[in-house]
């Protein structure tokens, strides 16, 4: 039993005080084809970086306390096409653990990116959102 606990505790230890690689440049990345928003329409992006902390917990993502994408793995970029107007979004493995909300009005044709740092606690993981970018959608 004493042996597990301390590999359980080597393990928090290692995953939850690892470093984060600096954010990719998402922001001169290409919108998918499928994912531009139409008339009327904003997106948002969010990044989640790829780090060895949290690399096997899935990412949920929440828009206004609705899930809109659910199993984002480790690395893996998610657009959500909004109709223009104010949210909140937040991200997590699980709706206890949503971390922090961020509230921001998004015009039309306009793209949010959104990075998102996973922090491991003891049952799960929470991620940290920072809004890293705004720009202007060229139709």
């Amino acid at each position: 039993m004493k042996k597990m606990v301390l590999i359980l505790l080597a393990v928090f230890v290692l995953f939850g005080c690892s470093s984060t690689p600096d954010s990719a440049n998402i922001s001169e990345t290409e919108i998918p084809a499928d994912k531009r928003p139409g008339q009327g329409e904003a997106l948002i992006t969010v990044n989640r970086i790829q780090t060895f902390a949290g690399s096997m917990i899935s990412m949920t993502i929440w828009v206004n306390d609705e899930v809109v994408a659910n199993g984002i793995r480790n690395g893996v970029t998610t657009y959500i096409v909004v109709p223009k107007g104010e949210y909140t979004i937040q991200a997590g493995s699980t709706s206890v653990d949503k971390g922090n909300a961020i509230t921001f009005s998004i015009n039309e044709n306009e793209e949010v990116v959104f990075q998102a740092t996973p922090a491991m606690g003891a049952l799960a993981a929470r991620f940290r959102l920072n809004e890293i970018n705004r720009r202007i959608i060229n139709q």
